[in-house]
């Protein structure tokens, strides 16, 4: 371990002890996740509500295919020919008209 390493231990420590509280590292996680009944991502239109797109219940992994999402959330709306067929991510495959 550096003397750098070991001073930021030292400061973090002696942090910790006056206001533990805040600084106590969470080791669960509880909320709320966005995601879909077949955990597959709705991306595109709503059919019964002209204009309105859809790109939700990415599950915690939007961060990670946002580019790809935006490029078939983008031809979508412009028109322009998708690179996937977007029917697995429509949202009436749900059930929902």
């Amino acid at each position: 371990m550096s003397t750098l390493q070991s001073s930021e231990a030292c400061v973090g420590w002696k942090t910790a002890e006056r206001f533990p509280p805040i600084l106590i590292q969470a080791t669960r996680w509880a909320g709320a996740m966005d995601v879909t009944p077949d955990a597959i991502p709705v991306i595109g239109p709503v059919t019964r509500l002209p204009g309105l797109y859809l790109s939700t219940g990415y599950s915690s992994h939007g961060f990670g295919i946002a580019p790809g999402t935006g490029h078939l959330l983008a031809s979508l709306i412009d028109g322009s020919q998708p690179l996937v067929n977007p029917s697995s991510f429509a949202f009436e495959r749900l059930g929902y008209s």
